[in-house]
């Protein structure tokens, strides 16, 4: 499958995790993969683009 990974500032992946649960964006972390350094996610690039621009944007308003 397509996938994008990013990984997560440290001082921010706190807030990073709130603002997924508040957004009901579901990202998936590195570690359920093995990926051996903290703070990686996994977000699915299978669908149509409208859906990644919907959860990128609930992201970024929830996320401030």
């Amino acid at each position: 499958g397509m996938f994008a990974w990013f990984r997560v500032a440290e001082e921010t992946h706190e807030s990073f995790k709130a603002a997924l649960v508040t957004s009901k964006v579901l990202l998936m972390p590195g570690e359920a993969f093995g990926m051996p350094v903290p703070r990686w996610y996994r977000m699915s690039m299978g669908h149509h683009d409208i859906h990644t621009t919907k959860a990128l944007t609930a992201l970024s308003q929830a996320w401030k």
